[in-house]
């Protein structure tokens, strides 16, 4: 691995070494530390997305002033869910404010579509007793997962890129590493939850295509408004949206999941 790679690896770990133990301990105790934890990434993820989208400065600390204060009260008035959705109805009404109701509609709708949604599933998901937490950090360790494996897979197998006009750096060797992570280490924490050894690997690559999934539509946008990252708040991984894009995707398709199975 060249000594670039393995620099970026190291900072990558370390960073990761803070960041998992703050989004495990929400996870695994669910209640108003997870409410928190979603209120603030709520509103960094809406900060980040206006931030990249529009101009620097005031057009991207007024939305998400407005979307902190929104949070907050909503924490405090009507419990996390509000808070998170609250979160980025600030960050919209602060956009249009500056820039008008046209301007702002694809881009602040389509932003709540694709980043708040998510951030109210993982909710859902975690109160949903026990099964909800078991199946909440199975899909963080499978969106983990393959993360780290496509990194590793990318940077030391290298091999054909995988889509070199959204992110030059993905390739093909990345993506199947990945995806073959998430089906041994996610299927193998499936069977120890119970599940059908066929089913718990088979939902382990969907959550693991999702993950990669959601890093390619993420790379998309960052690649439409030319930038790199979304943010430079986590060293090693940019911004917190450069961190969830592939969870946003991975818990949704695990919500939809325990939503047919229950209803079959």
């Amino acid at each position: 691995m060249p000594r670039a790679a393995l620099l970026e690896l190291g900072v990558r770990t370390a960073s990761a070494a803070v960041l998992v133990p703050l989004a495990l301990v929400p996870a695994w105790t669910g209640g108003w530390p997870l409410a928190l934890l979603l209120a603030l990434a709520g509103w960094r993820i809406g900060y980040e997305w206006f931030h990249m989208q529009g101009r620097r400065g005031l057009t991207a600390q007024v939305p998400a002033s407005s979307a902190a204060a929104g949070a907050l009260t909503a924490y405090y008035i009507a419990g996390p869910v509000a808070a998170v959705a609250a979160a980025f109805l600030g960050a919209v009404i602060g956009r249009i404010v500056l820039e008008g109701f046209a301007r702002t509609l694809h881009r602040g709708l389509l932003g709540v579509a694709l980043l708040a949604v998510p951030l109210v599933l993982v909710w859902e998901l975690r109160e949903a007793g026990e099964d909800g937490r078991d199946l909440l950090l199975w899909c963080l360790l499978i969106v983990w997962t393959t993360d780290t494996f496509a990194f590793l897979c990318g940077r030391v197998l290298r091999g054909r890129l995988l889509a070199p006009a959204i992110s030059p750096g993905k390739t093909w060797n990345g993506l199947f590493g990945g995806i073959f992570a998430a089906g041994v280490v996610g299927g193998f924490a499936g069977i120890l939850l119970g599940f059908p050894a066929e089913t718990a690997v088979l939902s382990a690559v969907c959550v693991g295509m999702a993950t990669i999934t959601g890093d390619l539509v993420m790379s998309a946008v960052k690649r439409t408004h030319g930038c790199k990252d979304t943010g430079r708040l986590i060293p090693g991984h940019g911004g917190v949206l450069d961190r969830v894009d592939g969870l946003l995707f991975g818990v949704t398709i695990v919500a939809i999941w325990k939503l047919i199975v229950e209803g079959a």
